[in-house]
């Protein structure tokens, strides 16, 4: 089992805080519009990397013919993995999510990977092959 890079976890740390103040920003209509754009760019840039970290590992996986898996982390995490799957096995897999939630929530406006919306997002792959940011 690999686990994440040190600085990638850090990245998430300090990201998360700065995710929260742009939805706070967002749903109270208040914060300054190039901070707010730039802090979505810098949090979609990090979500694009762990994802991309993820996708290359799991298609390592696959191409050894092993059973890739995400296990812990936030709910955006397994991206990578099933943009993998998706690609492997042609859209015809499953994902058992594990949550209190259903995860389902439509993207925030500007925030391409968003931990409420792994499920959402996970349909768009299945349904349209892609999602928005992905660039494999």
């Amino acid at each position: 089992m690999e686990s994440i890079p040190n600085e990638i976890a850090e990245t998430s740390r300090l990201l998360k805080d700065k995710a929260r103040s742009v939805v706070d920003a967002i749903e109270e209509g208040r914060g300054h519009v190039e901070e707010i754009g730039r802090l979505r760019a810098e949090i979609n840039q990090a979500g694009k990397d762990l994802n991309r970290w993820v996708y290359d590992r799991a298609k390592a996986a696959l191409a050894r013919n092993q059973i890739p898996a995400v296990v812990g982390g936030d709910h955006s995490a397994p991206l990578g993995l099933i943009q993998a799957l998706s690609e492997h096995f042609q859209h015809n897999f499953g994902i058992l999510h594990i949550d209190a939630h259903a995860d389902f929530a439509r993207w925030l406006p500007g925030v391409q990977i968003f931990s409420a919306s792994i499920m959402f997002t996970s349909w768009k792959l299945q349904t349209e092959g892609t999602y928005p940011g992905w660039n494999p």
